[in-house]
């Protein structure tokens, strides 16, 4: 990976937390790596727990950020929640997996939170 790409994906990770926060979440971790893979980010909202994916295009030519989550990273997001559930004693928690998707640049970007990005059946 560049560093420009690192960067970029330092940036997007910072931006989407803060967009999270606005919503009214809390960022509970950041960066879990486990077994299975690493989480972007795990943030709560009462009982309510997200597992978030972030992804970041600074550029049109490898499509939208919304478009890069092929189904077999689906799954894999599904069996990261289901780890971390149960490794993290939070089971009590409602899990949903989301997308935080940014497309842009610091100096003018969007942003899309999709809460229910993946359905996660547990």
């Amino acid at each position: 990976m560049t560093t420009a790409n690192l960067q970029t994906g330092w940036w997007g990770e910072r931006l989407a937390c803060s967009y999270l926060e606005g919503c009214g979440m809390q960022i509970v971790a950041r960066n879990v790596r486990t077994p299975l893979g690493e989480i972007d980010c795990v943030a709560q909202k009462g009982r309510e727990l997200y597992f978030v994916e972030i992804k970041t295009r600074t550029g049109g030519r490898a499509g939208r950020a919304i478009e890069q989550i092929p189904w077999h990273k689906q799954k894999r997001l599904v069996r990261l929640a289901q780890y971390y559930l149960r490794c993290n004693d939070a089971l009590r928690f409602y899990p949903h997996i989301a997308v935080v998707a940014i497309d842009g640049t610091p100096a003018r970007y969007s942003i899309e939170f999709i809460p229910d990005a993946v359905e996660c059946g547990m």
